[in-house]
């Protein structure tokens, strides 16, 4: 019998393609806070992300901006320059998934 390692996460499956209804907005939000969760921690979270190219890209600039944003806040603090420019890039970022996706960002 093989052992599940807490520390590695099955493919997280991220598809544009689904219906939109309750359940899979929930699952999205879900599987968006643990893909933050590895990216902040460093471990190992294998993506798989489909739909059109437009939502693809838009989601992958959100999710990247999430990111900086989120290290800025961890390396520096709310009023400094640079972390405010991490925040207007992640809130343009954020509309730019939300017009081409109709799906709220589940990160506030």
């Amino acid at each position: 019998m093989n052992m599940i390692k807490e520390d590695k996460l099955g493919t997280i499956l991220l598809d544009f393609n689904n219906e939109l209804n309750e359940e899979y907005l929930k699952a999205f939000g879900y599987k968006v806070g643990q893909l933050l969760k590895a990216m902040t921690t460093g471990k190992h979270a294998p993506v798989s992300v489909r739909g059109e190219a437009e939502k693809v890209k838009s989601f992958a600039k959100a999710l990247g901006n999430e990111i900086r944003y989120i290290d800025a806040l961890l390396n520096s603090s709310i009023d400094n320059p640079e972390t405010m420019n991490f925040r207007h890039e992640l809130e343009a970022a954020i509309a730019d998934f939300e017009k081409s996706t109709g799906i709220k960002w589940p990160v506030r």
